[in-house]
């Protein structure tokens, strides 16, 4: 339990420090210097196919510290040995469940599941250690989602750096 507390101190931690570069007034917010490199992403917005089975594309990317999000094959990469955090989150069509699978390196890890009725949401999130170059991705291992047809996103996915090996 108390690694369990650990791990929660350190992502809050983490959150606190990590601010965005300007506010929306255009004011500059000081951010502390990273020691050992900053790496997060976060995309949101499912394109393409929603239905299983298929690898979930993503049009829009909100952040990419670091370089780690692949956008022309919606994977992150791993730059570099470490722990991370990652969270997703997707909302079923209006008569079909689904299931997302988390993959690293092409193996599950996580799931979530959405139930069938009026858009039901599922979200799931994992810490987990990754070595350079692991690759992670979701895919729609069941059913089908739902994404808006205009601006707004239903679909996201967003990870981080939480432990630096390297």
């Amino acid at each position: 339990m108390s690694k369990i507390v650990g791990l929660i101190w350190v992502l809050v931690a983490s959150f606190s420090i990590i601010e965005a570069q300007e506010s929306s007034q255009g004011e500059s917010i000081r951010r502390p210097p990273s020691i050992r490199g900053d790496v997060a992403f976060s995309v949101r917005k499912a394109t393409e196919h929603l239905r299983a089975p298929s690898r979930l594309h993503f049009e829009d990317v909100l952040t990419n510290l670091g370089g780690g999000w692949k956008h022309s094959t919606s994977e992150f990469i791993a730059p570099l040995n470490g722990g991370y955090f990652f969270i997703f989150h997707a909302v079923s069509a209006e008569r079909s469940s689904f299931q997302i699978d988390l993959m690293k390196n092409d193996r599950t890890q996580v799931t979530a599941y959405g139930t069938r009725g009026s858009y039901e949401h599922g979200s799931s999130s994992v810490f987990l250690e990754l070595r350079k170059r692991d690759r992670i991705h979701l895919e729609i291992a069941e059913g089908e989602i739902y994404e808006h047809p205009r601006n707004e996103a239903y679909t996201t996915f967003s990870g981080f750096l939480v432990l630096n090996y390297d």
